[in-house]
């Protein structure tokens, strides 16, 4: 840029002049008379922008005279940069802002990572299964209290009915009358981690519950699904339980509902012992998994949810192991079995996941068309051969 204006004319009242340089400005508005200072270096920095302005177009194009609408014209473009400028400083702001939120969430994940240890955790260890004080402090307001059980470890063709089915149930539910109660074992695509997921581990929405002998391994940070929130998981209050029986029952008090979808024999007794109180069960019998009903070398379920349709459906009283005779004692009420439990076949030609979790939430809320009472499943097994 010049510092002097050529091709100009100027004058003390703000026109320009030809050879007019900022000294000569500076001369000009000394020899004017001001109320003040202040005043003076007003009006000399008016002028200067005014040079700037002249200096900034092209030589050979400047008018004799500058106008008033030009001044105008260049007051608004340079307000104009002023926005845009302060616009700029905002959104950077704004960026640096989201931007350090994120980076502190990561540092506070990782810390959370670094100090999580099991002191950390919001443990209550009980005695016996009497949990009604722990239910009125955390989520006995609940309308639906559901313990859910299956497999603690993902498998093939578990994990993506499983958590459609739970999640359609819950919405279908509302969210606000659920609650859940589950151990704190959430290795990836297991029932835990598909359940927590399902929950949030949002404030009354979950509770722990384990017993002594499986606490350790249950609690290994190692083996978490890496969409566990862990800090809202230490939050969740914990309860253990000296027992694997004691927590068993522990479990069945706390609930009023068990979805079971899977599992092996603690699946099986956890069961029976919500029919003992009268809970509702809800069986997802997931027609996706290659898994077999039961192992007989080895003597053990492998699929509760089909073992149980086996022994109190179907009807056949062949498997040689001891939760057998537990399942017989409750053949003695088939009412109370019609009543209390529904079965929900799933697989994409008969029965959506996410329509099997809206008709299982209908039942629970005591709407009953087109439900599946346990022994029609002997006509949807044939159905679907």
């Amino acid at each position: 840029m010049s510092d002097t204006i050529a091709n100009s004319t100027y004058s003390n009242n703000g026109k320009l002049y030809a050879g007019m340089t900022k000294e000569s400005i500076r001369a000009d508005i000394n020899a004017m008379t001001f109320s003040s200072e202040a005043e003076r270096e007003k009006a000399y920095n008016k002028q200067i922008k005014l040079f700037d302005y002249a200096n900034s177009l092209v030589e050979g194009e400047v008018d004799d005279i500058i106008s008033e609408r030009e001044i105008e014209a260049y007051n608004k473009k340079e307000k104009t940069k002023k926005t845009w400028k302060t616009i700029g400083l905002i959104a950077a702001g704004i960026g640096l802002a989201v931007a350090g939120f994120f980076i502190a969430r990561k540092m506070k994940s990782n810390m959370l990572s670094k100090t999580f240890t099991k002191e950390n955790c919001n443990i209550t260890r009980l005695p016996d299964d009497d949990v009604s004080k722990i239910l009125e402090k955390t989520i006995g307001n609940k309308k639906y209290r559901i313990a859910t059980s299956g497999y603690s470890q993902g498998m093939e063709g578990y994990d993506e009915p499983t958590r459609e089915f739970l999640k359609s149930m819950d919405k279908a539910l509302g969210s606000r009358n659920t609650a859940y109660i589950m151990p704190p074992a959430l290795e990836k695509g297991s029932i835990y981690d598909i359940t927590a997921d399902v929950s949030g581990l949002g404030k009354d929405k979950a509770l722990f519950v384990t017993a002594e002998r499986y606490y350790d391994n249950y609690l290994n940070l190692e083996h978490f699904a890496d969409n566990v929130n862990k800090s809202r998981y230490m939050k969740t209050p914990m309860l253990v339980f000296p027992t694997p029986e004691v927590y068993t029952s522990a479990t069945a008090n706390a609930s009023n509902v068990l979805v079971c979808t899977g599992g092996r024999k603690v699946a099986v007794t956890e069961i029976v012992e919500a029919l003992k109180r009268k809970n509702r069960v809800i069986i997802l019998d997931n027609l996706c998994l290659t898994n077999g009903t039961f192992d007989r070398a080895k003597g053990e379920v492998e699929n509760a949810a089909k073992y149980f349709e086996d022994m109190l459906i179907l009807n056949r009283g062949s498997y040689p192991v001891s939760e057998r005779l537990q399942l017989e004692e409750l053949l003695k009420h088939p009412g109370r079995i019609n009543s209390l439990v529904r079965v929900y076949p799933v697989d994409n030609g008969f029965m959506s996941a996410k329509d099997a979790g809206i008709r299982a939430a209908n039942s629970l809320k005591g709407k009953t068309l087109y439900d599946f009472f346990p022994e029609e499943v002997i006509e949807s097994r044939f159905c679907r051969k």
